[in-house]
């Protein structure tokens, strides 16, 4: 992909309900209210949720992953044509099952689930040819087999839900870099877990902290690292992505 897509009004628009919905599609699967939780046609309508009397901060909370819903939606496009729908699906259900993760420690299945189609289905979309999905979707589920093993190995230190968000994470880098952006987002796990366990002031054997969010992390570091830099073996490099950086210091 050597052009920047241009970006018409009926695409924008039509990208920011994508943004919208895939924001509302991970906060129906997080609960919002202290209280008694918002009916699910609420939380899922675009907006609906700041006219309702919920505490600001989940309106805040809410306009966040909106924000950064449309953002990924925006920018993905532009880079990557209509593709940038499942990837924006994918990073909204990793925002939201991350930030349960930390709260609760548990990762919703329904998110992470949605996470590892949404992340088959950009494979497909994104890839140059079928052969390169496959391999992508093969190189996922070895990533997440490798993260079952350790679940096995440790007894349970890393959940179902680790597992399940792996696969979403595997599949997404290997589709930007192939077994390179498998060893990047390996890479960023190990770093952001690092991170977690200070934060967590993990000191001693036994206490736990969420390992999900370096997962995640990893799942949106890995097209960033194609965007800024030309990595040996990444399937999109920065050559590819160089267009869209200029089209947005211009705009």
């Amino acid at each position: 992909m050597s052009e920047t897509i241009a970006l018409s009004t009926p695409a924008a628009l039509a990208l920011i309900c994508v943004g919208l919905l895939a924001s509302g599609v991970a906060t129906t699967m997080i609960r919002l209210s202290a209280g008694r939780a918002l009916s699910a046609p609420v939380r899922l309508l675009p907006v609906a949720l700041y006219f309702m009397p919920v505490p600001t901060i989940h309106k805040a909370r809410r306009a966040l992953l909106d924000a950064a819903s449309i953002a990924v939606a925006l920018v993905a496009y532009a880079w990557l044509g209509w593709a940038a729908i499942p990837l924006t699906f994918a990073f909204a259900a990793t925002a939201g099952a991350c930030h349960t993760d930390i709260r609760t420690m548990r990762l919703p299945h329904q998110l992470t689930r949605i996470n590892a189609a949404s992340a088959v289905v950009f494979a497909f979309m994104a890839s140059s040819n079928i052969t390169h999905a496959f391999v992508a979707v093969g190189f996922g589920l070895a990533f997440a087999a490798f993260f079952l093993a350790l679940g096995l190995i440790t007894n349970g230190g890393i959940g179902m839900g680790d597992v399940y968000l792996a696969v979403g994470a595997g599949i997404i880098a290997a589709t930007f870099g192939g077994w390179t952006g498998v060893f990047v987002a390996l890479w960023a796990i190990c770093v952001g877990g690092i991170v977690l366990v200070i934060a967590f002031r993990v000191k001693k054997k036994g206490v736990r902290f969420p390992l999900g969010p370096a997962i995640g992390a990893a799942e949106f570091v890995t097209p960033i690292v194609a965007l800024t830099v030309t990595v040996p073996g990444f399937a999109l490099s920065a050559h590819a992505a160089q267009p869209v950086l200029e089209a947005l210091v211009r705009s």
